[in-house]
């Protein structure tokens, strides 16, 4: 291969058909820089499914199985549309009925002697 000096009296590499890599052109250029883009940007996408479904796997596998015990809980604290619950629309004369015992009533007492001036 051949080989000739440019301004600072470096050796250039010559390609076969002559031309160093300063003589590209802009069409090469923007085409060689596309495909270089295109290329990471797939290996990421391909990097991200592999993660992605990594996680969903732990999780299916491992999380899931644990939290299935508490997830009949958690609709019921969720939903206040159950039948059967007490349904009230905010305003102080429509509250949800308390069933306490004496004992508990009790404890309450001295609360509400602080609260009352």
């Amino acid at each position: 291969m051949d080989s000739m000096p440019d301004e600072q009296g470096e050796q250039a590499q010559l390609k076969k058909d002559g031309k160093t890599i300063y003589d590209a052109g802009y069409g090469s250029i923007i085409a060689k820089n596309f495909l270089a883009g295109f290329s990471r940007a797939l290996g990421a996408l391909v990097v991200y499914l592999i993660l992605a479904g990594s996680i969903y796997y732990l999780v299916i596998s491992i999380v899931l199985p644990q939290l299935r015990q508490y997830l009949p809980n958690l609709k019921l604290l969720l939903d206040p549309s159950l039948p059967g619950l007490p349904q009230t629309d905010g305003s102080p004369d429509n509250s949800i009925p308390v069933n306490l015992t004496p004992q508990q009533l009790e404890m309450f007492e001295p609360l509400q002697k602080q609260a009352t001036p």
